[in-house]
């Protein structure tokens, strides 16, 4: 795909739209929730547990792709993360990958909602946006991957947009 059939890729553009308007909803009733006697672990776990819910539903449905797809077959979407990782990646290396990230992103979600829970929806959005500085700090240390020139404008333009917020 290249740049001039991504701008009028409309699936994308209802993908992009759909991924900020959950995301929005998430966070306004996180917050709304919270304010409720709602525990962050319980929050957590109930957003966790409907994401899964819905990622499910729409895989099975090809959504945004054509047809049906059957998401039982675990081992063939095992398979298919390992040529994504790496060519020679074993299917219990790349499982092992995958439960890694899902309980990173799993802890994220609940510091998220302890954070949401202490403190103003809009500082605590302020700290998250600065994420991708930490990313690509610890990457650069242990020498995972070099930042080149566009990727060190783009992270200035992260700290600028942190800072005037």
């Amino acid at each position: 795909m290249n740049i001039s059939t991504t701008w009028l890729d409309a699936p994308l553009w209802l993908a992009v739209a759909l991924w900020y308007t959950l995301g929005i909803l998430s966070i306004a009733t996180s917050k709304l929730l919270l304010n409720e006697a709602t525990s962050p672990i319980l929050l957590t776990l109930q957003q966790l547990l409907i994401g899964s819910t819905l990622l499910r539903i729409l895989l099975r449905f090809r959504f945004l792709s054509n047809g049906y797809q059957d998401v039982t077959a675990t081992d063939s979407l095992i398979r298919r993360i390992c040529e994504v990782v790496k060519a020679g990646t074993s299917a219990a290396k790349a499982q092992e990958l995958l439960a890694l990230a899902g309980m990173c992103f799993s802890v994220g979600f609940l510091a998220t909602n302890l954070a949401f829970s202490g403190s103003d929806v809009s500082f605590v959005e302020t700290i998250k946006a600065a994420e991708p500085l930490t990313s690509a700090a610890v990457a650069t240390i242990y020498k995972i991957e070099t930042l080149n020139t566009p990727q060190m404008a783009s992270l200035m333009t992260i700290v600028v947009g942190v800072l005037l917020s």
